[in-house]
């Protein structure tokens, strides 16, 4: 809600940090997304370290996200989103928390390529995916990274407009999806 108020507003939410004795704020974005008046505000205002985790896209910044939060893990799982909306991301994101580990975001058949080594880097053993197959599909149960993000991401907009239902027999990148694959909700 504060990324949107106008810039006398920023003021309140500042205050609100003070408040809340906040030992710092964790700006998750690029500047086109939560304003660099407000985090400068914030700073200003309530007097905490304010630092912003961003990267070139929503992806990347999920990785920014974890590599602060979750600067050296042991093995475990991890959790994969959908990117495309933030339902699944946004109700998991209690869980991943509480459970200690990363949430990644991905798009619907196959992993962002900024995304599969972060799975390396956090010693993931298990996977545990948000969401049912209609978001989540494809090879992304098998962590299969896109070879071009952009063709996944538009094929799939196109299959999911003209063709909801019907499985994907072949992506752009050179990605052979078998018809009938599908990935379970929460494993």
């Amino acid at each position: 809600a504060f990324t949107r108020t106008p810039r006398a507003d920023h003021s309140t939410a500042a205050t609100l940090v003070k408040d809340l004795a906040a030992p710092a704020v964790h700006v998750a974005g690029g500047t086109a997304a939560v304003g660099a008046a407000l985090v400068t505000d914030l700073a200003t205002v309530s007097g905490v370290v304010v630092q912003r985790h961003a990267g070139a896209d929503r992806y990347a910044t999920a990785v920014a996200v974890n590599r602060a939060a979750h600067p050296e893990l042991t093995a475990g799982s991890a959790f994969i989103a959908s990117g495309t909306g933030f339902a699944d991301a946004l109700a998991g994101s209690f869980y991943a928390a509480r459970a200690g580990r990363p949430l990644y975001l991905s798009v619907p058949y196959c992993v962002p390529p900024v995304v599969r080594p972060e799975l390396t880097r956090a010693a993931v053993t298990t996977v545990r995916l948000l969401g049912g197959v209609k978001v989540l599909r494809g090879l992304v149960g098998t962590l299969e990274a896109c070879r071009s993000l952009g063709a996944a991401s538009s094929l799939w907009v196109v299959v999911n407009k003209h063709r909801p239902l019907s499985p994907l027999k072949y992506v752009p990148s050179g990605l052979v999806v078998p018809s009938g694959l599908v990935v379970p909700a929460v494993t």
